[in-house]
């Protein structure tokens, strides 16, 4: 294997960490973790979830404010799934489209994987760039 195969793998194993982190938590905050909430934040949520007509679990934080709606998000077994879906950006706003009631949070949470999709987009063509100037 030689030494530019090597630096290739690299660079590809620090975009998938650079990925993951960005879409990790929408609201570029750390998240406590889905596991760590208490007995009342996971009743909470529990709250804002609902089944719709077409049988799947529906997120729907309209009554609350962005932040709360951005720690339940961010705890809840929903966001789990989204992220099955990595590195499939356009998969992962679907999922978000559909199981996300509220429009404005569904809208910010499509645009965070958005933002995220075009950093790793550009850091991928400056990455090829530079290999083809070399």
């Amino acid at each position: 294997m030689g030494k530019g195969m090597f630096i290739l793998i690299a660079i590809g194993i620090g975009f998938i960490f650079l990925a993951t982190d960005l879409v990790k938590n929408v609201d570029d905050s750390p998240s406590s973790g889905r596991y760590s909430m208490s007995g009342s934040e996971n009743t909470e949520i529990q709250r804002y979830l609902k089944d719709n007509p077409a049988g799947y679990q529906v997120f729907d934080p309209s009554s609350l404010n962005l932040e709360k709606a951005k720690k339940l998000w961010n705890n809840s077994e929903l966001k789990q799934e989204m992220m099955d879906y990595f590195p499939k950006f356009e998969l992962m706003k679907e999922y978000v489209r559909l199981h996300v009631v509220d429009g404005k949070f569904a809208d910010r949470l499509v645009s965070k994987i958005a933002e995220a999709e075009a950093t790793i987009s550009d850091r991928s063509s400056q990455f090829w760039t530079s290999q083809n100037n070399n």
